[in-house]
């Protein structure tokens, strides 16, 4: 834990002593989040994910064993940065979907195929950002509705 962090939470800790219970609750889980973002990927994903040269190249040739391979390794990895997005799991699962699809759908537009983590995190990011618009856009919609 870094100096900054410690600040933090003394800083955090002070104001807890005039909180209520669920606003202190809404703070550790907020703190969770931050520090969960940390998580050591394990080491059978690091000699994993050095073989993504591999994986991505059966994927583009229709592989469905890659393709398998390429999600269950890349949707541990995207679903925290979708969910961070969305705070919603239904949500974040859909969009996961949709963007491993998508990117399964313009594989031959990645040039470098050790660059597909972060390829398909962007496209996930993306498409987690215009969710997250559409779906203020309704809420604001049905705010109007309802006053």
């Amino acid at each position: 834990m870094c100096l900054s962090e410690l600040r933090f939470l003394k800083d955090k800790v002070d104001l807890l002593n005039s909180r209520t219970f669920s606003e202190v609750r809404v703070f550790f889980y907020h703190l969770m989040q931050r520090f969960l973002k940390r998580i050591v990927i394990p080491t059978e994903l690091r000699t994993i994910t050095a073989n993504w040269k591999n994986i991505v190249h059966d994927c583009r040739r229709g592989d469905h064993q890659a393709q398998c391979k390429a999600y269950q390794l890349s949707w541990r990895i995207i679903y925290p940065v979708v969910y961070d997005f969305l705070r919603n799991r239904e949500e974040a699962e859909d969009v996961i979907q949709e963007s491993l699809i998508k990117g399964f759908w313009r594989l031959n537009e990645l040039k470098e195929e050790d660059k597909y983590l972060a390829w398909q995190r962007r496209i996930s990011a993306n498409l987690a950002l215009n969710k997250q618009k559409t779906m203020k856009v309704y809420q604001l919609f049905l705010m109007k509705i309802w006053l």
